[in-house]
């Protein structure tokens, strides 16, 4: 049987060797976001460029990888704000965008450009305004109907003769009351 500490110093150097072998580097991150941005993976292109980005915040050109080998164009937040757009996820290419400018280092008509993309996509996105029911005209307005003048009519008058009956009077001699 191996001594314990032997077997600890190996069980650590295997894990420690799985843990490297996982974790890509920030560069090969990147590299990859792109390949998955050119295919048409916004999902795997988010991941992979966010996961860049967090092992290296900023942005530049020439950017060392290691020994002599550069990155020419490292613009994580750029290309997050075309995954973004790519997933139709509007905040999260603002947002994008946002830290892309807050860094002054990825070039500023790209970003111009990508926030265009954003708003175009906004307005394709956004609900359709509601439609007013067509307003129907109104008829014309009827011609109100003539007055009609009642003439006064000569209707018998009613005029007591003895107390508890009564009697009609002629026309002439309602008048002379």
């Amino acid at each position: 049987m191996l001594p314990r500490w032997l077997l600890a110093a190996v069980l650590c150097s295997i894990l420690t060797f799985a843990a490297q072998a996982r974790a890509a580097e920030w560069y090969e991150s990147y590299q990859e976001g792109m390949k998955a941005l050119a295919q048409g993976q916004p999902a795997r292109a988010l991941s992979l460029l966010e996961q860049a980005a967090g092992q290296r915040p900023q942005p530049g050109r020439n950017v060392i990888t290691y020994g002599t080998n550069v990155v020419e164009r490292y613009y994580p937040y750029l290309h997050l704000a075309e995954a973004y757009v790519q997933a139709r996820d509007l905040a999260g290419a603002r947002s994008a965008l946002k830290r892309s400018e807050s860094w002054g280092r990825e070039p500023a008509e790209e970003r111009r450009r990508l926030a265009a993309q954003v708003d175009e996509l906004a307005a394709r996105l956004a609900p359709p305004l509601p439609v007013a029911p067509p307003v129907r005209a109104s008829p014309p307005p009827r011609e109100a109907p003539a007055e009609i003048v009642v003439a006064p009519t000569l209707a018998p008058a009613v005029v007591p003769t003895t107390p508890g009956t009564l009697a009609t009077a002629p026309p002439a001699a309602r008048a002379n009351r």
